[in-house]
């Protein structure tokens, strides 16, 4: 409860106010004060005292002083003071209705901002919601903390990331066994994609071929003879050739044979009969001879293709070929190399071959000789054996190779270069992730306070959730208990669709209108509203009662009603006389509830009504007045200060002329004929309009007629024309030169206002 307000200084018009007199509050206090004397700064000051904030009491340092503004004042009996631009103390528990109340929940102007909405929604859900809505938005700047820390952490992350693997991904991924070689095996399948134009027109390896020469094949031809053809009938063809003939000979002498006819010489015609010479003719050239021979030259001619030089080059192209070859393939495969010596190669060749040339030669010289192979052809045949077996080893490797080419090929035929790419890298950044101990510490941070952050979330979507749960239920209720109100006070509209919604991630109070049954949106400052909407559809009135409705519902819904004080500064702006009084009602009602109400007020005769209401209850009335060029708060006398005209100027006399003058004579003496025309107009009503004086109410007397009701008043025509003549000198209407000149007795004016007391009591 506010108990007194103590001191005032450097606040507005409270320039040094010290209190004095019977000040002290009551439960239901009413304050006036003409508009511009303090209303507004005391209710300033209650704010700052109930929120702690110094900014309502510092914004309001009066002008030119250069003192800093303090108060003292006593609340639930204890003194509270501001001092040093600070209060030493807050006093919860006020809730004041003004400006900034209306202002700060509800509208600025005509219109309804996002910022109007966030307040009324922490109005409305009260001290259990707010501690919600504070819980989420505690969760809110927690979250922001860790996201800062985790964009700090990113920062140390994302230059060690190749390629465009995200930071999580990074952080995530898993050690990988063998990591090293599968990079380097990966990083052998990107090379083979980037160059598979390359690997598919790449041939594969060639097979070594050299001949498969027999030593037992070719010594059984040296060894065969014919058993029909004996050696004297070869020595004597031979011998006869050779003496008789050139190399032709022989060919001359089996074509000849053709051509004997009945054993005589085709060419001389003699006998042949008994000639040895013809016997061994034919014994050489028989056809078995001739098969040998031919036999001879044939594995002759055979040895010689085998053996050839285009052959032995051919060998040489495929070493060399597959040597260049393997070099590519070795880049994108491990196999084994095929290797072998050229000039191993072609020595045992060529030694072979030149050893059975010569022993072919000497065969075909003497086909009927048996020729038996020496060392040095038989060493040829086991060297050229052991080449064969490394060729042989040589091919070997060649297919192991080829088969490794050959699923390379396809591998790289069907491979994505830009998937492979990815996962190299991604192989690359996990071991960046786990071998590098610097960055593993940083993902290791980086994982925790994600932990956290998820976390936070979850805790915060619950406070959320324990929020939206409370506060829909309080919004619902809270628009019944608001549209009642609406109602009590005649508007023509009420509340409807209030809800909360979450713009910018705020709790926010929504709603709208409901005007003849259709919704209404508040609408902002923005500019375009042709639309219905709260600025363009209230008036300034209707303006008002929504924010009284505000106020005073969400107090009649507040469990801790009866310990609140509860404060009104100037409610009934804009209201006409029936929401004047629902608003006192309504006042009323929650005096009966609350721990105190105060209302501070222009309007005396508003403050009446509440007082009316109240007599029988502990009823405090206090006025704020000037005093110099300060304002104080003193002592009112609400009956003496609510009078009429007429009733204030016959007790301001009254009391003068009972104990003497409270204020200058002037303006005592210029009450005199105020109160002699309100008594006649209240008479004769018929008679005097309020736009005449009464020197003219006095020609009306004088003129009347005897059937005239004014004729009562003519036996007394001449008290009331002197105490006309007198009292005239001090109005400008009629003393326009003098009236603020003209002499005041103070025993004429006791004098003549004991008359004009007489005079409207009718004695």
């Amino acid at each position: 409860m506010i108990n007194k307000l103590i001191e005032i200084k450097n606040i507005g018009k409270f320039v040094n106010y010290s209190c004095s007199g019977d000040v002290e509050f009551r439960k239901m206090t009413l304050i006036f004060g003409e508009n511009g004397r303090g209303k507004t700064m005391l209710s300033a000051i209650l704010r700052s005292l109930e929120t702690g904030e110094a900014r309502y009491v510092l914004e309001r340092k009066t002008i030119k002083s250069a003192a800093p503004p303090e108060v003292l004042l006593r609340v639930n009996d204890t003194n509270h003071s501001f001092k040093n631009g600070a209060w030493d103390a807050a006093a919860p528990g006020i809730h004041v209705f003004d400006t900034s109340f209306v202002n700060d929940n509800v509208y600025s102007g005509v219109y309804v901002q996002l910022e109007h909405k966030r307040s009324l929604y922490k109005f409305i859900v009260g001290k259990k919601g707010v501690q919600l809505a504070t819980a989420v938005d505690d969760f809110d700047a927690q979250i922001r903390d860790k996201n800062k820390a985790i964009k700090e952490k990113e920062s140390g992350i994302t230059p060690h990331i190749l390629g465009s693997q995200t930071v999580d991904a990074f952080v995530n991924a898993g050690p990988v066994r063998d990591v090293d070689k599968r990079i380097k095996e990966k990083t052998a399948e990107v090379s083979a994609l980037k160059e598979a134009a390359s690997i598919a027109s790449k041939p594969q390896l060639t097979k070594l071929s050299v001949p498969a020469f027999s030593m037992y094949g070719f010594e059984s031809i040296l060894l065969k003879t014919l058993e029909d053809v004996s050696e004297n009938a070869e020595r004597l063809t031979r011998d006869h050739i050779v003496g008789c003939m050139d190399k032709q000979g022989e060919a001359w002498v089996n074509k000849g044979l053709t051509y004997i006819k009945g054993d005589r010489c085709p060419f001389c015609g003699q006998p042949l009969a008994g000639v040895e010479l013809i016997k061994a003719y034919r014994a050489f050239f028989s056809a078995t001879y001739k098969g040998l021979k031919e036999e001879i030259n044939h594995a002759h001619e055979g040895a010689n293709a085998q053996f050839s030089q285009d052959a032995i080059i051919r060998v040489q192209s495929v070493i060399s070929s597959n040597s260049s070859n393997a070099e590519f393939w070795k880049k994108h495969l491990t196999f084994e190399d095929p290797t072998i010596e050229f000039d191993a190669v072609k020595e045992g060749w060529t030694n072979l071959h030149g050893l059975v040339e010569a022993y072919l030669v000497r065969k075909e010289a003497s086909p009927l000789e048996k020729i038996v192979l020496g060392d040095d052809i038989k060493r040829a045949f086991e060297a050229y054996a052991k080449l064969v077996e490394n060729v042989a080893k040589y091919n070997e490797t060649v297919d192991g190779g080829n088969g490794l080419i050959t699923q390379k090929k396809q591998k790289t035929a069907s491979g994505n270069l830009a998937a492979e790419e990815a996962h190299l890298i991604d192989l690359q950044n996990a071991k960046k992730r786990h071998e590098d101990a610097h960055v593993k510490k940083l993902c290791d941070d980086y994982r925790e306070l994600k932990q956290d952050k998820n976390k936070l979330d979850a805790d915060k979507s619950k406070a959320k959730q324990d929020l939206e749960t409370y506060a829909d239920q309080i919004l619902v209720k809270y628009e019944g208990i608001i549209n009642q109100q609406l109602a009590n006070f005649g508007a023509g509209f009420k509340l409807c669709n209030s809800g909360t919604t979450y713009p910018g991630g705020k709790p926010t109070a929504d709603y709208q209108l409901s005007i003849n049954d259709t919704p209404v949106i508040l609408g902002d400052a923005k500019p375009g509203h042709s639309s219905p909407c709260f600025g363009n559809t209230l008036s300034a009135g209707d303006k008002s009662t929504l924010a009284f409705a505000f106020f005073v519902a969400r107090l009649e819904d507040d469990p801790s009603l009866s310990d609140a004080i509860v404060v009104f500064d100037d409610p009934i702006s804009s209201l006409d006389a029936n929401r004047k009084d629902c608003t006192q009602q309504a006042m009323s009602k929650l005096g009966t509830k609350a721990k105190q109400v105060v209302v501070l007020s222009h309007d005396p005769h508003f403050l009446l009504s509440i007082w009316k209401e109240e007599k029988k209850s502990p009823v405090k009335t206090l006025q704020i007045v000037r005093k110099g060029q300060d304002s104080v708060v003193e002592e009112w006398d609400i009956e003496k200060g609510t009078r009429d005209s007429y009733l204030q100027d016959y007790f301001a006399l009254d009391d003068y002329v009972a104990t003497g003058a409270s204020s200058d004579l002037r303006s005592t003496a210029r009450r005199i004929r105020p109160l002699l025309e309100g008594n006649l107009r209240l008479r004769f009503p018929k008679s005097f309009s309020r736009s005449e004086w009464l020197a003219e109410f006095i020609n009306k007397i004088r003129d009347c007629g005897p059937s005239d009701d004014l004729g009562v008043l003519k036996p007394r025509l001449s008290e009331l024309e002197d105490i006309n003549n007198y009292s005239k000198k001090y109005h400008h209407e009629q003393n326009p030169t003098a009236c603020n000149t003209e002499p005041v007795n103070d025993a004429a004016l006791r004098a003549y206002a004991k008359r004009a007391l007489k005079f409207v009591s009718g004695t």
